[in-house]
């Protein structure tokens, strides 16, 4: 049993007598407050990763690459639904103020851009790759464990973490050959 020693002007539930017979932990203020001040710490030293601006993965750039004699395929930008024009417009400035989108004047390839209204009401800009250039893409093999292998390797954890990448997709820096191909069609042009 642990009790919780605060400054306030209750009244003791307890007295120490009786927590010292109970043979139980007394952490002070003191203590409380060290932790605070461990986790203020932690959260100053690491405040990048809590940012609200859009990340860069910077340690490798990713490549893709076309099959041999694949010929560049170029689809015109999709009709969004009037109602979301708006929050389109406003979402592909904001992609391209934060270095995630640049625009392009020309290109080969050219992927329809398609917007999805999520749940609170934003846009996600997504692009539609299985109807151009994934078919043309050079396989690439990355062996992923299987779920059995998962489940062993953490079948004594007790404590779990769910990090969830704001526009994760968008933190991913491209080499040129791969920009040329992931171009989204939209009503500005490329990006």
């Amino acid at each position: 049993m642990k009790f919780l020693v605060i400054s306030s002007n209750n009244i003791p539930l307890v007295s120490r007598d009786v927590m010292i017979e109970f043979n139980t932990d007394i952490h002070s203020l003191n203590n409380v407050n060290n932790r605070k001040l461990k986790l203020d710490n932690l959260l100053n030293e690491y405040k990048e990763i809590r940012s609200e601006e859009i990340g860069t993965y910077s340690f490798e750039k990713i490549n893709s690459r076309v099959k041999p004699n694949s010929r560049p395929v170029i689809t015109k930008s999709r009709a969004n639904p009037f109602v979301c024009k708006d929050k389109v417009e406003s979402e592909l400035s904001k992609l391209e103020k934060d270095g995630a989108i640049t625009l392009v004047d020309n290109n080969d390839w050219g992927i329809p851009m398609v917007s999805v209204l999520k749940n609170n009401g934003e846009i996600r800009i997504c692009g539609d790759y299985k109807t151009t250039v994934n078919k043309y893409l050079e396989d690439v093999k990355h062996l992923l464990p299987r779920v059995e292998e998962l489940f062993v390797v953490f079948q004594d954890r007790k404590t779990f973490s769910k990090i969830d990448f704001r526009n994760a997709h968008n933190q991913l820096l491209l080499d040129e050959e791969t920009r040329r191909l992931l171009n989204w069609s939209t009503q500005k042009g490329w990006k």
